[in-house]
């Protein structure tokens, strides 16, 4: 397990660093062709394209980190108003219905780009293979359906362990306590 842990931090580490470079990227690429047009009259339309692309890859990788850190919206409230173990089975829920769809979407994101590499669309300005600027649609929904199921792995691991108190019990609980003392 330490070792799944190990791959998953360094995996989280590497996307952490390649949307900040992307971004980096983006912001430093924009500017440049902003004060070209503006001091010489140039823009190079390819730093656009390549700027766009870069967003859309930034995106896809900061989804999938936002599952991470349960940055994603859902309905918490009618967990909170759960308890036992039909709270823990609507939490793994929470998480798998997520991943089953995310996994669906990477499967047509993935036959769409092998359709694209067999047409052999070609972008405008870069004259890339437009199906490497599509490529991060199948691997983003891979990334976001593979750390849904992380989060599952915890409450599976904890199903018949019973719950902590709540913020809301742990208040009554000294209360309760003085009275009994005094």
């Amino acid at each position: 397990m330490k070792a799944l842990r190990k791959i998953y931090n360094g995996f989280t580490l590497m996307e952490k660093i390649l949307v900040t470079a992307l971004f980096m990227f983006i912001t430093l690429a924009v500017v440049f062709d902003v004060l070209r047009r503006k001091l010489f009259g140039i823009s190079l339309p390819w730093i656009e394209e390549l700027s766009r692309y870069a967003l859309v890859y930034c995106t896809m990788i900061c989804a999938s980190m936002g599952i991470s850190i349960d940055g994603h919206t859902r309905m918490d409230a009618v967990t909170d108003l759960l308890h036992g173990k039909v709270a823990k089975i609507v939490r793994i829920l929470s998480n798998l219905i997520p991943a089953v769809g995310c996994f669906y979407l990477c499967y047509w994101a993935y036959i769409h780009v092998i359709k694209m590499m067999m047409v052999g669309t070609m972008t405008t300005g870069l004259k890339i293979p437009l199906w490497t600027c599509y490529l991060i649609m199948p691997l983003g929904m891979a990334g976001m359906a593979i750390r849904s199921l992380v989060l599952v792995i915890p409450d599976i691991c904890k199903f018949n362990v019973p719950d902590a108190p709540k913020a809301s019990e742990m208040d009554e609980i000294p209360t309760i306590q003085a009275e009994q003392e005094g």
